[in-house]
């Protein structure tokens, strides 16, 4: 199980986004589509990566305005090359099921994308893709996660 292809696990429909996009174009995708992570995109390569930490600013005077216009007219105005994770973690595209898992033990990523030579994005491994597969492939009776699967499938923008 663990040498499973990563491509067996990945989610290969990524919505993407490029540099000179902005931040309130991020937003609308991870609420349309209830996702943590946005990969950046230029001329076909994967060039940064979004998630929705990155989107919460820091200090008290920020998350006040957080919710407000003030927050709506950056995010309008902000490019996402000021903001997305330039230094990424990747895995290849004939990579493996562990070697996404040792990557996302570390506890300090939720999510990594899978690139080809050419640092083309191929798609993205989550925790909750893993999780998901997991619980897939133990050999649990059908009671035993108490449809925890069906709800990982459904989208929780509530849980932005």
């Amino acid at each position: 199980m663990l040498n499973e292809p990563i491509v067996s696990v990945m989610t290969d429909d990524v919505q993407t986004v490029g540099p000179d996009q902005t931040l309130a174009d991020v937003l609308d995708i991870v609420v349309e589509y209830a996702v943590h992570h946005v990969p950046v995109v230029a001329d076909a390569r994967l060039v940064g990566l979004l998630s929705t930490t990155d989107l919460v600013p820091t200090g008290s005077d920020s998350r006040r305005r957080l919710g407000g216009r003030a927050a709506n007219n950056e995010f309008e105005k902000t490019p996402v090359r000021r903001v997305m994770q330039e230094e990424l973690i990747t895995v290849p595209v004939g990579g493996t099921l562990l070697e996404a898992a040792e990557l996302l033990a570390r506890g300090d990523i939720h999510a990594v994308p899978v690139v080809g030579e050419d640092k083309s994005l191929a798609g993205i491994v989550t925790s909750t893709d893993l999780i998901r597969f997991l619980l897939n492939h133990l050999d649990l009776d059908a009671n035993d996660h108490n449809g925890l699967v069906d709800e990982l499938d459904e989208p929780r923008p509530e849980n932005l």
